[in-house]
C-alpha cells in the first residue's frame, strides 16, 4: 500500500506530492514547508477512495500527473499549486475506464506522454496544457506493438517520439 508522500516536486515556492488522508484517500498536497502551510490541494475524487495522483513531471511552471477522479477514469491532470490552478488538461478516453497516462515526459519543449483512447491502443500524445493542444502523436517508432520506449534519452534525438522512423 502507498501511503506516501509520494513524488515530490517544487512548483514555484511550494512543494506538491502524492499524499494519503484517511477521510480523502490519496490526493495532491503541497506544502510551504510548515505545518500550518501544507494542505491538500484540491480534493480530485471526493470521498475516501481518493484520485492517486501519479507520475509527476514538471513542465512549463505546472505539475502533470495522472488521476482517477471517479468519473473519467485515469486522465492527465496539471496543477498550479492552488485548487482553481488544478484541473484535467483533456478528457483522452470518455468514459470511467480512463486513458491510463503514463511514461509522462518533457521532450524538446513539449509534455509527451503514452495514453491510451480506447480506439488506437497505447500511443504517444502530445499536450501544450490544454485540451485543444492535447493530440497523438501515433506509435512509437511506427510499431503499434511498442507503445513507449524506455530508453530515457534526454538528448533531443529522435528517441522513441519519431513516428516516421526520421529525425523531426
Amino acid at each position: 500500500i502507498r501511503i506516501g508522500p509520494l513524488d515530490p516536486a517544487m512548483v514555484g515556492e511550494r512543494l506538491l506530492f502524492s499524499a494519503f488522508h484517511v477521510l480523502r484517500g490519496q490526493e495532491l498536497w503541497a506544502s510551504d514547508g510548515t505545518l500550518a502551510g501544507t494542505a491538500m490541494v484540491k480534493d480530485i475524487r471526493s470521498g475516501f477512495q481518493g484520485s492517486f495522483p501519479s507520475g509527476h513531471v514538471l513542465h512549463d511552471g505546472a505539475l502533470y500527473f495522472a488521476a482517477d477522479d471517479g468519473e473519467s477514469g485515469f486522465e492527465l491532470w496539471k496543477s498550479d499549486a492552488t485548487a482553481a490552478g488544478t484541473r484535467r488538461v483533456a478528457d483522452i478516453r470518455a468514459g470511467r475506464e480512463g486513458s491510463m497516462p503514463t511514461a509522462l515526459t518533457v521532450w524538446r519543449d513539449r509534455l509527451v506522454f503514452v495514453a491510451d483512447d480506447g480506439a488506437s491502443g497505447f500511443q504517444i500524445w502530445e499536450t501544450r496544457g490544454d485540451a485543444a493542444s492535447t493530440r497523438r502523436l501515433g506509435p512509437a517508432n511506427g510499431m503499434r506493438a511498442a507503445p513507449f520506449d524506455t530508453s530515457g534519452r534526454t538528448d533531443g534525438g529522435a528517441g522513441p517520439f519519431d513516428t516516421s522512423g526520421r529525425a523531426e
